[in-house]
C-alpha cells in the first residue's frame, strides 16, 4: 500500500471557467477539480459523482474526454446547476437576449407581476415585480432545453441577488432591518450581469451532453439506482455533516428556486426545505450504533451524539454504494473534511478510510490541502447566543482550515 500525507495548495493560478456561475455551499475548488481529473480521468472512462453539488468535478472530468458522466444529488438546485454547467446553449440566442435587456426592448415595462408568486418576507416589492417580469419575458421565448437550463440557473442566482438574504455566505440569514429598508437591487441588472458573465465564459468546445446524465437521487441507493453498471472512477466530495446543523441546503435552495419552476420547461426544479431531512443524517437512522471515540470525542449521550451517529451511519451506506459501483480496477477519490460538532472534530477522513478498508479497498494516497479561498471566519463561538458569560467564554472554536483528498483502489 502506498500512502502519502502530502500537504498541497492548488489555489495559485487563474480561475477556471464559470468559477462564479452560481453561489453554492462547500464547492470543490476549480483548480483542485481540474487537478484530480487530470490525474485520474482518461479518455473513454465512465465517471460518477454521487454528491455532485454544482458540478465542478464532473465538468473537469468532461474536459478530459470522459465517455460517460453520471451526477447525482438530492438537491434539485444542485441538479439544475450541474445540468446548466454541462449544457450546450446557443450562445447567439443568449447574446440576443442580453441585447434586449441592454436596449430595453425586453417588454419589461408592460409585463405585470405574476399572480402565481405570493409576496414573502425575502423580497421587497420591486424585486418581486422584476423577477416576475423576467419569468414572463422568458416564457414569451421559444427556447431549447440547454438554453432554458442556463437561463434557469442565472434566474436562480439572480433571485438570491435580489432577495433580503445576506450575501456574505450561503447560510440563510436576513439582512438587518436597516439594510432591508434601503435595499434596492435591480433583478434585471443582476440577471444581465450574470448572463453577460456566462457568455464571456463560453467557449467553442461543446460538452458531450449525449453521454451525460445528471439527476435527483439518493447516494444511499446507488446499487439500486445504477442498475449494476460499473464506473472507472468515482470523484466526489461528500457532505461533512447533516445539512440541518451545517448549512440548510433545502431552505437556501428553496429561496433560489422561488421563480425558476414558473418558467415553462423548468417546472421540475421545485424545492422545499424538506431536502434537509432527506440528506445524510437528516433523519435518525435505524443503523445507529455506539460511536467509536476515535471518530468523535464528544459525549456519547444526548441529541448531538445521535445526530453524529445518524450522519455517519448514512454516510457508511453511501460508502458501500460507492464501493459496489466501481469496476474491479476502478478508483474512488473522496474529498472530505473534519467539521466541529459539539466542540469536537468529526474525523471523517479516518472514518472513510476504515469504511473502505472494511469493503476490501486500500488507501493509495492521502493528501491534506489548505483551504485558502474559503470564505469563513477562522473561529466561531458555538455558544454565542447563550446568556451565560462562562459558556460564551468557553465556546470559541476553530473552523475548518483544511480538507483531505483520499484515493482508494481495491486491495490485491
Amino acid at each position: 500500500m502506498r500512502t502519502t500525507n502530502r500537504r498541497s495548495n492548488t489555489n495559485s493560478g487563474p480561475r477556471a471557467r464559470l468559477a462564479r456561475f452560481h453561489p453554492y455551499p462547500a464547492m470543490v475548488d476549480e483548480d483542485l477539480a481540474a487537478q484530480l481529473a487530470r490525474t485520474h480521468v482518461r479518455k473513454g472512462h465512465s465517471i460518477l459523482d454521487p454528491f455532485c453539488g454544482s458540478g465542478r468535478l464532473l465538468a473537469a472530468a468532461e474536459a478530459m474526454s470522459a465517455d460517460r458522466i453520471v451526477g447525482i444529488d438530492i438537491n434539485p438546485l444542485a441538479v439544475l446547476l450541474t445540468r446548466a454547467r454541462l449544457a450546450n446553449p446557443n450562445v447567439s440566442v443568449l447574446r440576443r437576449l442580453l441585447a434586449e435587456i441592454e436596449t430595453d426592448t425586453c417588454y419589461r415595462k408592460r409585463i405585470a407581476a405574476s399572480s402565481e408568486v405570493k409576496t414573502v418576507q425575502w423580497f421587497n416589492e420591486q424585486s418581486m415585480e422584476e423577477l416576475s417580469q423576467i419569468v414572463a419575458w422568458l416564457n414569451m421565448k421559444q427556447l431549447t432545453q440547454p438554453d432554458l437550463l442556463v437561463l434557469g440557473a442565472i434566474l436562480s442566482a439572480t433571485t438570491r441577488d435580489a432577495s433580503f438574504a445576506r450575501k456574505s455566505g450561503w447560510k440563510l440569514h436576513r439582512m438587518s432591518e436597516a439594510s432591508r429598508s434601503t435595499f434596492a437591487a435591480s433583478a434585471w441588472a443582476h440577471f444581465a450581469r450574470r448572463l453577460e458573465y456566462f457568455i464571456s465564459q463560453s467557449d467553442t468546445k461543446p460538452y458531450n451532453s449525449k453521454n451525460t446524465s445528471i439527476r435527483i437521487g439518493d447516494a444511499r441507493r446507488l446499487r439500486v439506482d445504477e442498475g449494476g453498471r460499473k464506473f472507472d472512477v468515482i470523484l466526489t466530495s461528500p457532505p461533512y455533516g447533516d445539512s440541518k446543523t451545517t448549512v440548510q441546503y433545502g431552505a437556501a435552495s428553496k429561496l433560489c428556486l422561488t421563480f425558476v419552476p414558473l418558467v415553462k420547461g423548468l417546472e421540475t426544479f421545485s424545492c422545499s426545505s424538506s431536502v434537509d431531512s432527506q440528506c445524510l443524517g437528516g433523519r435518525l437512522s435505524r443503523e445507529i450504533r455506539h460511536l467509536s471515540r476515535q471518530y468523535w470525542a464528544g459525549s456519547a449521550e444526548g441529541t448531538t451524539a445521535k445526530k453524529v451517529e445518524s450522519f455517519l451511519a448514512d454516510y457508511a451506506i453511501a460508502c458501500r454504494g460507492i464501493a459496489s459501483s466501481l469496476k474491479a480496477s476502478g478508483t474512488a477519490v473522496l474529498i472530505v473534511g473534519q467539521r466541529s460538532t459539539g466542540g469536537f472534530r468529526v474525523k471523517l477522513d479516518q472514518f472513510t478510510i476504515d469504511q473502505f478498508a472494511s469493503l476490501g479497498f486500500e488507501l493509495t494516497r492521502y493528501d491534506v490541502r489548505k483551504l485558502t479561498r474559503k470564505r469563513h471566519p477562522s473561529h466561531v463561538n458555538r455558544f454565542a447566543r447563550s446568556s451565560c458569560t462562562s459558556k460564551r467564554d468557553s465556546g470559541l472554536i476553530r473552523t475548518m482550515s483544511e480538507e483531505f483528498i483520499l484515493t482508494f483502489s481495491r486491495s490485491g
